[in-house]
């Protein structure tokens, strides 16, 4: 066996081991319950599941915020086919389990075609495989494994850049006709999974790419071919990204100040990490150990460095792509700083990309590049290991470079005490444990160079040790169970679903508990999401609570602060009188700020709207000596409200679900204007006598995203059936030549 396909068959092993290690869970029947995985994914994908099955709309979710737009939300990714299908067809356990553990292998199957198109010889396809195990298994994807859909989006980047290169290297129209429509769909495929961030990564990186490539007149035609390919990709991507934009018009980010967004930024601290994976007790600067970590592995890192030592012997193609790669991870690393460094007011004052939290997720991108370049240091040391077998000799250069990167890694280990306190270290062995992993790949690539082939094999055994140490080591990732056990666990009022509402986190709260007690079966007023609604109303005065029909708060130190609360036991205090989820009220008071208000008005029969009501209720201020009216529920579904009203005047209903104008009423079939009550809740005026009033979410985003996302349909399978036909015409010549030829031949006289 050739020492080519020795480091090859060793790297795919290693990349299948830690996918075994990921399934291995899930072939026993369990889950991954880590952080957001439990917190938000699972309880967010059992409704979805829920409403497939039963084939209702899931848009409007009414399990949390007291009712929230969760398609616009996008975390769930309810419009991707893939989504849908394994979501309606599939367990929930087995659903989870793909969406969770898909992204992996198809990062590395997409790392390694776009490295095969680079790398040719003998020593492609290892050095294929090694750039798809650094990336598809690096620390940044291992950990993020509590996003799921951001590890998602993200394994499409490397498919992305195989399909635009393709395109930009295609020399004729059918040539760039496919490839432009595999951008299109995958960047769509990318919006439809709801992460906009790492879509924001994704088209950042083609777009650099992209200038990179080109280099005379015709790749320009292969740049506007791209460009066209990204704007039918955003088309298709509409049902997703126009209701996301609608939602943060109205989520309480659009409230968040710069400093807030910026946060998350890379502290310069963490580049220490880079030679000490386990020099902190949380392995990063901060406590946040998927958001801040800064680390690409021992073998990554030591390549690059052998690549600096040898860089001057390196072919021109060679050096241009590694370089190339590592000034990108350089920039994207830069950009990760933050607040700390050059970009951070420029970050946070972009539209739309400012309102990204965490700029430390540029370690991504940093990720990639250096996976590339890793790679091609990779590339270029196979070369030279089948050249050195029998001069066993190294260059003093390399020597050099690889023992300074040794004496930098101990040196801040012993160093570490002093500059950060023991305090925030972790134990003797995890500190050690970055010069040792740092010392034992350069010993290996000292050994490559001397002509060892088993030390690549072995090169590529310690990167999988390491990077999937790294990643599946963290305690999110190994946080798994079963549904039920998960279910069943949450801390649930002492009463049925059926009593009321609950509150789990109040603002100010330390430690959010997420939306597992849905699973239960009970609705919360607050929530755990991305994109948090707006709110008018105090959340920590008890008017508030009992207008939303909250009937238990969580006990906790901003919950005592309530005036009125009754503790029922240990864990939940009570709402005395929760007003109804649908009442009429004979009162209306226009006023646009009612959170002052509100504490100044009966809440049981009167209401404050955000607009004058004259014409449907009399004047601004009405005053009935009449008893409210009897609301009957003919039908309650999510996003759809069917209510039966008797009333013996003009009246208003009110409704405490969340108000978003996506919101429809109408009144025995006739359209009526709906308003917002009480800040944030829904009504609208009914007639005297008996009437049927059906509120319906219809929003226009959705609406018109849908429309975007079937014209983009369209015009990409007018694309394909355009690309099809130019490569049948191009076909059509050698088919009349062999047809030609054969004739020929038969008309020629038999020799027998």
């Amino acid at each position: 066996m050739s020492f080519a396909a020795q480091t090859e068959i060793t790297t795919v092993v290693a990349a299948l081991a830690i996918c075994v290690v990921l399934v291995w869970p899930c072939l026993q029947g369990r889950v991954y319950l880590g952080d957001d995985l439990g917190a938000y994914h699972v309880p967010a994908r059992a409704f979805y599941a829920r409403q497939l099955a039963a084939g209702e709309r899931f848009d409007w979710c009414p399990e949390i915020y007291g009712g929230f737009f969760l398609s616009a939300e996008g975390q769930t990714g309810t419009y991707h086919p893939w989504h849908l299908a394994i979501y309606r067809w599939l367990p929930l356990n087995w659903a989870l389990a793909l969406e969770v553990i898909a992204p992996y292998p198809l990062a590395f199957c997409g790392t390694y075609l776009f490295l095969r198109r680079r790398w040719r010889g003998p020593h492609g396809r290892p050095t294929a495989v090694a750039g798809a195990l650094f990336f598809a298994f690096s620390a940044f994807n291992l950990l993020h494994f509590v996003h799921t859909n951001a590890v998602a989006v993200f394994a499409h980047l490397p498919w992305l850049l195989w399909a635009a290169d393709r395109l930009l290297r295609g020399a004729t129209a059918r040539e760039r006709s496919i490839p432009a429509l595999s951008v299109a769909l995958l960047l769509g495929s990318e919006l439809l999974l709801g992460y906009p961030q790492f879509v924001w990564f994704s088209l950042l990186a083609v777009a650099i790419f992209a200038v990179a490539t080109v280099e005379n007149r015709k790749r320009l035609v292969g740049l506007a071919r791209l460009s066209g390919a990204v704007v039918l990709g955003l088309l298709i991507g509409g049902v997703q990204w126009l209701p996301t934009l609608d939602l943060l018009r109205h989520s309480a980010r659009e409230e968040l100040t710069s400093a807030q967004l910026l946060e998350g930024s890379l502290h310069p601290w963490s580049f220490a990490e880079l030679v000490g994976p386990y020099l902190f007790f949380d392995r990063v600067v901060g406590q946040n150990t998927h958001e801040l970590a800064c680390y690409f592995g021992a073998v990554p890192l030591v390549l690059i460095a052998w690549l600096f030592a040898r860089r001057r012997e390196l072919g021109e193609n060679t050096r241009a792509f590694c370089f190339g790669w590592l000034l990108f991870a350089a920039g994207a690393l830069a950009l990760a700083l933050g607040k700390y460094g050059f970009f951070g007011d420029l970050l946070a004052h972009l539209p739309v990309i400012g309102k990204f939290r965490f700029p430390s997720r540029y370690v991504g991108l940093a990720t990639w590049g250096v996976s590339m370049a890793a790679a091609g240091a990779l590339a270029a040391l196979s070369a030279r290991c089948e050249r050195q077998r029998a001069a066993r000799v190294v260059a003093a250069g390399t020597s050099r470079t690889l023992l300074a990167l040794v004496a930098i890694s101990t040196l801040i280990a012993m160093l570490a005490p002093w500059l950060w306190g023991n305090e925030h270290l972790g134990s003797l062995w995890a500190v050690a444990a970055g010069p040792m992993l740092i010392a034992s790949a350069a010993a290996l690539v000292v050994a490559a160079e001397r002509g060892y082939r088993a030390a690549l094999a072995a090169l590529m055994m310690l990167a999988a040790v390491d990077l999937g140490a790294y990643g599946l080591s963290y305690e999110p990732v190994r946080t798994t169970g079963t549904l039920a056990e998960f279910a069943n666990a949450a801390i649930v009022p002492p009463a049925a679903p059926t009593s009321g509402r609950v509150v789990c986190d109040l603002p100010g709260a330390a430690k959010l508990t997420g939306d597992r007690i849905t699973l239960a079966g009970y609705e919360r007023w607050d929530g755990y999401a991305g994109l948090a609604p707006q709110r008018v109303l105090d959340p920590l005065r008890l008017s508030t609570l009992r207008l939303a029909g909250v009937r238990w708060v969580a006990h906790s130190p901003e919950a005592e602060r309530i005036t009125g609360l009754a503790r029922r036991d240990e864990c939940w205090l009570e709402v005395p009188d929760p007003l109804p989820k649908y009442r009429l009220v004979t009162q209306v008071i226009v006023d646009a700020y009612p959170a002052q208000s509100i504490e100044q008005i009966d809440l049981a029969t009167c209401a404050i709207v955000d607009r004058s009501l004259t014409e449907a209720l009399g004047s601004g201020l009405a005053e009935f000596n009449e008893q409210p009216g009897r609301v009957g529920v003919r039908r309650e579904a999510c996003g759809r409200i069917e209510l039966v009203t008797r009333a013996p005047t003009r009246q208003l209903l009110v409704v405490s679900e969340s108000y978003h104008p996506g919101w429809q009423a109408r009144i025995d079939g006739e359209k009526v204007e709906l308003c917002r009550v009480n800040g944030d809740f829904l009504g609208c005026p009914v007639p005297a006598g008996d009437h049927v009033v059906d509120f319906e979410f219809r929003p226009e985003s959705l609406r018109w995203g849908r429309g975007l996302t079937l014209l983009g349909l369209l015009l990409a399978a007018r694309q394909f059936l355009a690309g099809w036909r130019a490569t049948d015409r191009a076909r059509r010549p050698a088919r009349r030549q062999i047809q030609s030829t054969t004739v020929a031949r038969e008309a020629l006289p038999s020799t027998g």
